[in-house]
């Protein structure tokens, strides 16, 4: 195994800026195209260019013969960055030998941030230089923050040691990225202090042993709810079982029409993750992450919703499924 640094910062983010501006050599990454906004505004922090990839429609997950079409046949490529979207329990083994044998200098980063935390190095992939987790702002297990990730024994770790974090800046950014992903329109960055470099509070032994204590809580209470909506939310419109880790997801004709209902309801769901081509991040249309978003509801399945919500919710979600 070719793992020297286990790091722990304040968010995953901060792990993923401070690797991308430590690399040698700054080449182009391919990323999936229903990232979550921050990924790519830590890229454009870091200096560091990519270029948007469309998903698989089966497994949500970056188009994995996209990826090895591109690394053959380009050698502007520099990386990639994998992620489990919805948290999605799957290894991607082969996939990340067959780019390690096409270009055994290509950086992979296995974002595992939606899944469960999981604290053993030995369970990567030896080919992966870069695993994150993250127990912040909505993941699978929610602290209110934490990052951590195991690092080639390759690869430099330099990391930010001047922080001039400002809430305000993290604001106004999450808040212009929400307006693109809403108007559709292009997203023009500025770089602040909206990235928290601050060291956390406790060490990383107290860490883990705080977060092995919720664990297995939070997992109790995921399959008590999960398990109400699997057995009164019509099975047709479910995910299959391995994407329902981080939240419950369904798939419906009538999304708009739904969420509204839940939300006059004084319920609530969210609506991630949306494709960020469409003129924001990328001129480009990625028809597989644009129509995987238009129809896809993740249900609660954490601490913000107990037994009551969930049959609630459940009823409503089968009333105006038509």
């Amino acid at each position: 195994m070719n793992y020297k640094y286990l790091i722990f910062e304040q968010r995953s983010s901060v792990i993923l800026y401070n690797v991308l501006s430590s690399l040698k050599i700054k080449k182009m990454f391919l990323i999936p195209a229903n990232i979550c906004p921050i990924v790519p505004l830590t890229f454009i922090k870091a200096n560091v260019p990519f270029e948007l990839i469309d998903v698989n429609i089966n497994n949500i997950c970056l188009d994995e013969d996209a990826v090895i079409s591109k690394i053959k046949n380009n050698n502007k490529y520099g990386g990639l960055l994998f992620n489990h979207s919805y948290g999605l329990n799957y290894e991607p083994n082969n996939f990340f030998n067959e780019i390690k044998t096409i270009s055994p200098s290509t950086f992979i980063i296995d974002d595992k941030c939606l899944c469960l935390p999981d604290f053993d190095y030995r369970n990567i992939n030896s080919k992966v230089d870069l695993t994150i987790f993250s127990t912040g702002y909505s993941k699978y297990l929610d602290i209110g923050f934490g990052g951590f990730g195991f690092l080639n024994k390759n690869h430099l770790y330099i990391a930010q040691k001047d922080n001039k974090y400002n809430k305000c800046d993290l604001d106004i950014l999450v808040e212009k990225y929400k307006t693109a992903l809403v108007k559709k329109s292009s997203f023009v960055y500025t770089d602040s202090n909206w990235l928290n470099f601050e060291k956390p509070q406790i060490n990383y032994l107290k860490f883990v042993n705080y977060l092995m204590l919720k664990l297995e809580s939070i997992k109790k209470h995921k399959n008590i709810i999960n398990e109400i909506y699997k057995k009164l939310i019509i099975q047709e419109i479910q995910y299959d079982s391995v994407f329902q880790n981080w939240r419950f997801n369904i798939k419906l004709s009538n999304k708009n029409k739904i969420l509204n209902k839940i939300f006059e309801n004084n319920l609530f769901a969210s609506s991630l993750y949306d494709s960020l081509g469409e003129g924001i991040f990328s001129k480009n249309h990625f028809p597989n992450a644009f129509e995987i978003h238009s129809k896809t509801i993740n249900l609660f399945n954490d601490y913000h919703f107990d037994e009551a919500k969930a049959y609630k919710i459940s009823k409503l979600i089968n009333k105006y499924n038509r």
